[in-house]
């Protein structure tokens, strides 16, 4: 008897359980949708006023912007990075009042503030025009983010690009190190596991910001620093990506991982909180400080990726359940966050959203379109301040486990509906790159990376084997022609055995999780992309792919811009000017040797003007037109 009353309670209280999780769900789904419906109201609203610059320096920021003469009771209202926008706020950080001389106004105030006895930096913030409505304050603006941060830069360094595409992800497992020179390795795609670099108690690894000293994990540091090490003297170049696992030590997952994060793999960086804010840009100020150094002392990040697969963010990067738009703002200020931390160290460094073959359409209801996701981060840009982040793609085949990637059925030649950008249709996210709506500040185009993709050897039979490297071979020969890649990192040096496929270019070592045994025939396809003995070695592709020359895998390259190097000698009474600052498209980069390089400079047929300051005094000014790459000599 007491056992059936035991089972009856037992089973009233898995009822209650249930019940109240499914109230629990519906309510995160009523959250979820009212979060997404303020960022819609808010991206969507036409507003009468218009922050035109935030201008950050290392003591001070300076905003402008245009009133309409109709406009009375404003106010300049500040926004943290963890603070949430709508349309009606009741309260912000900061409010001033706007006393505008005609239809413009021009604000300063310190770079740092506090705010509930906690010093903030307001290069982070954002800067929105409200109208005060009794207790409440009405947006009458977009939120500017800082756009100008030249002279908050800590340091100078100049834009370097790799020597070549050929690149490798996940390369750092249980590597075969001779393989970076073997291959021809120029880039390298590595996790950086933010978990793995906190530490809660002091180490000989610290990092002050804000007036607090944060620790890093030395054992994680110095794996790193070999890591980077070992790239940067072999002139490789290293994109690194920023992952927050979440099966982490409850002490450190409530700082890290997003409070609303409720399944998956990895979380969304957690800067909904002062604390989850300040612990991320510690973290990320402490590696951009030592992998940014002049002399390269620890290796060199140049590009950083901000999680991984983002339009798959319920597994790689959740958030909860945020919908498509609330869930790019959030990621947009995440991605915000690293962009203005690392360039602080490095004022070429970029940063990248992370994408999966996805285009128009979503495998699963939960995941995001990437085509919508792009579209509304390129708005946001345009509308609360331009910042010069990339895209990181991964064009997989359609189906992982079949490599014949040319045969992809969703994968067809229309950008707007295409379901999946796979090998077979790479042109098209070449085509969104060089469009001239996608352009930084109107005049750069974009970095394109792709940052994993890889071919499946269904076996380790002969045969699946030279299929795997047909494939790498019509993955190359498409890719590497495409005029916005920078990079091609293939995924993966060896097979691993944590994953469904054989991707790699080595078999896997018995007993090992990805040490390289033996080399499979796609290494030495690998091994000839980009030489001169190209041509000849993947010749044997062809008949496999069906195709008698390459001309036939090609669809026409149809972006619109050109991006193009423009290269600035500047010399004074015929002498190299050393130090000499070159403002040019949107940029300004500093003579070294009396030459400043800019990179992706989009061809346009339209006058851009380029000044040239020493000793801070503009010494020359003119109008350009960049229709070709281009040296432009400056005698003064």
């Amino acid at each position: 008897m007491f056992n059936l009353l035991f089972q009856k309670i037992n089973i009233t209280h898995c009822i209650i359980l249930f019940f109240s999780l499914m109230q629990l769900n519906g309510f995160s789904q009523d959250v979820a949708t009212l979060k997404n419906n303020n960022v819609i109201s808010y991206i969507k609203a036409r507003f009468p006023n218009k922050i035109t610059d935030v201008i950050v320096d290392k003591n001070t920021v300076t905003v402008k912007g245009i009133i309409s003469g109709a406009s009375q009771n404003l106010y300049l209202c500040e926004l943290r990075m963890f603070d949430e926008i709508t349309i009606s706020k009741k309260d912000f950080v900061s409010a001033t009042l706007l006393k505008a001389q005609g239809s413009n106004f021009q604000i300063q105030l310190p770079r740092t503030a506090s705010a509930n006895n906690e010093t903030y930096d307001r290069l982070y913030s954002r800067w929105i025009i409200t109208a005060k409505n009794g207790a409440n304050y009405q947006a009458q603006s977009y939120a500017h983010y800082a756009e100008d941060i030249n002279e908050a830069a800590l340091q100078y360094l100049p834009e370097e690009k790799p020597n070549g595409k050929k690149g490798l992800e996940g390369f750092f497992q249980e590597s075969r190190e001779s393989d970076l020179q073997d291959l021809g390795i120029q880039n390298i795609t590595m996790n950086i596991t933010l978990p793995q670099v906190i530490s809660l108690e002091p180490t000989q690894y610290s990092y002050k910001f804000c007036n607090k000293t944060y620790y890093l994990n030395p054992n994680t540091i110095q794996k790193y620093d070999r890591q980077i090490k070992l790239c940067s003297d072999n002139n490789i170049y290293v994109t690194a990506v920023i992952l927050i696992q979440q099966n982490i030590a409850q002490n450190i997952k409530s700082i890290l991982v997003h409070p609303d994060a409720n399944t998956g793999v990895q979380s969304m960086a957690n800067i909904t909180s002062q604390q989850g804010f300040d612990y991320y840009a510690a973290l990320i100020g402490f590696l951009a400080e030592r992998y940014s150094r002049t002399n390269k002392e620890y290796g060199r990040i140049s590009n950083w990726i901000v999680h991984n697969e983002v339009d798959n963010g319920i597994y790689w990067a959740n958030a909860g359940n945020a919908k498509m738009e609330y869930y790019t703002e959030l990621y947009d200020r995440v991605l915000r966050t690293t962009y203005y931390t690392v360039r602080q160290y490095n004022p070429a460094a970029k940063v990248f959203i992370s994408l999966t073959h996805a285009w128009a359409t979503t495998v699963q209801p939960a995941y995001y379109a990437p085509q919508q996701m792009l579209a509304l981060l390129t708005d946001m840009s345009s509308k609360q301040g331009d910042y010069e982040w990339g895209v990181a793609f991964h064009p997989y085949p359609e189906d992982l486990s079949n490599p014949s990637t040319w045969n992809d059925k969703g994968a067809t030649m229309d950008l707007n509906t295409t379901k999946v950008i796979t090998p077979k249709n790479i042109e098209l996210i070449d085509e969104w790159m060089r469009m001239e709506t996608h352009l930084y500040k109107g005049q750069k185009v974009r970095t394109l990376l792709f940052s994993e993709q890889g071919a499946n050897s269904k076996s380790y039979s002969k045969e699946d084997m030279l299929a795997q490297a047909a494939v790498i071979a019509y993955m190359w020969k498409k890719c590497s022609r495409l005029p916005s890649l920078e990079s091609f990192d293939y995924h993966a040096q060896c097979d691993n055995r944590n994953e469904r496929f054989k991707f790699g270019l080595w078999t896997v070592k018995t007993g090992t999780i990805a040490t390289p045994d033996q080399k499979k025939t796609s290494w030495y396809i690998y091994q000839k992309a980009g030489t001169s003995s190209e041509d000849s070695a993947l010749v044997f592709a062809l008949p496999i792919i069906g195709i008698s020359n390459w001309a036939q895998a090609y669809n026409n390259l149809t972006g619109t811009i050109m991006p193009y190097t423009v290269t600035f000698n500047v010399t004074k009474a015929g002498v190299p000017l050393k130090g000499a600052s070159v403002f040019f498209n949107g940029e300004m980069h500093k003579t070294i040797n009396g030459e400043a390089v800019f990179y992706n400079v989009a061809a346009l047929s339209k006058n851009r003007i380029y000044s040239v300051q020493a000793d801070g005094k503009t010494v020359k000014q003119a109008n350009v037109v960049i229709t070709k790459p281009q040296t432009i000599t400056v005698k003064l």
